[in-house]
């Protein structure tokens, strides 16, 4: 099929038509809103500066639960332009960097440590 100003004005409208229905069935599944069932949820175990184990799944969603845990500094969400799925906080970065598959391994972070599995 040749390559036309009428075959792509066409897909064009559309895409224009259908992105509002896709946005509305992503926005239903679970797996793509933050819940512990987000398709990025990992299992995390840490220990906090009081020595209380706190055993969850999705950090972001633990955080905005959990934000009298921290300082009001830390638990601030900063929001990324264009990119609301990717907003974060002091909190967020430190903590993820505890998790033993992190590449910027921290020991711990404000007296927050991670806790083996079993342990």
């Amino acid at each position: 099929m040749r390559r036309s100003e009428k075959v792509r004005a066409n897909l064009l409208r559309l895409h224009r038509e259908c992105k509002e229905q896709w946005k509305a069935s992503a926005r239903k599944n679970p797996r793509l809103r933050a819940t512990t069932q987000h398709i990025a949820a990992k299992e995390w175990v840490l220990r906090s500066p009081t020595g209380q184990v706190h055993r969850f799944r999705n950090l972001k969603k633990w955080l905005r639960d959990h934000p009298d845990l921290f300082s009001s500094e830390d638990v601030q969400w900063k929001e990324v332009p264009g990119r609301p799925s990717q907003a974060w906080c002091r909190a967020f970065h430190g903590l993820s960097r505890l998790r033993p598959s992190c590449s910027k391994l921290l020991p711990e972070w404000n007296g927050w440590t991670w806790v083996e599995a079993g342990n």
